[in-house]
């Protein structure tokens, strides 16, 4: 089975659907944001807020050449996996077609009212959600997510698969992965 790579904006649901489609397909589930806080010993936030953006992109980058390179290394297994990655992992130059090589790219996405909902409930561990001058969470977020979407979605419709998540629980988002992607369960 080909490893499958989740990507898409915040709130998404790329890690909601992420575990429970490993589960469901009895394969490994990874999350790119997790394993980099892994290796750095520090939180996404904690990067972000001591060494910037940049630097957390380049961390990015170096974990997709180490997961095409050596996933077995990086990852402890050379089995089949699903990978969550970062809202923002495909759009650097030459990580969407990384992306590609590590497994088939499937865009979750959703409207920005769900988005906005799903993120404010997450609360504020989001680096490039998060907004200090903006007391009102949903607003802050509504704000961040329709600049991010803007500058993010060329890039993301690019991917080989799109699934929108507005009106789907995780499990039913999993089930439309199992079914476009034509897998087994």
């Amino acid at each position: 089975m080909k490893n499958i790579v989740l990507i898409g904006p915040p709130g998404a649901g790329k890690t909601s659907c992420g575990k429970i489609l490993a589960a469901n397909l009895q394969i490994s589930f990874f999350d790119t944001d997790a394993l980099i806080e892994s290796q750095a010993k520090k939180s996404v936030k904690e990067i972000f807020g001591e060494h910037g953006e940049e630097h957390f992109r380049q961390l990015e980058c170096s974990l997709l050449d180490s997961l095409i390179a050596q996933p077995q290394k990086t990852l402890g297994s050379d089995a089949s996996f699903v990978l969550s990655t970062g809202g923002g992992t495909p759009i650097r130059p030459g990580n969407l077609a990384k992306l590609n090589k590590i497994g088939l790219v499937v865009l979750l996405e959703a409207d920005l009212e769900t988005l906005v909902k799903r993120v404010s409930q997450a609360g504020d561990s989001r680096p490039l959600l998060s907004d200090g001058s903006q007391k009102d969470a949903q607003t802050a977020a509504r704000t961040r997510l329709t600049e991010l979407l803007a500058d993010r979605n060329p890039i993301y419709r690019q991917a080989g698969y799109k699934i929108d998540t507005t009106s789907l629980s995780p499990s039913e988002t999993t089930k439309r992965v199992i079914d476009v992607l034509e897998l087994d369960a």
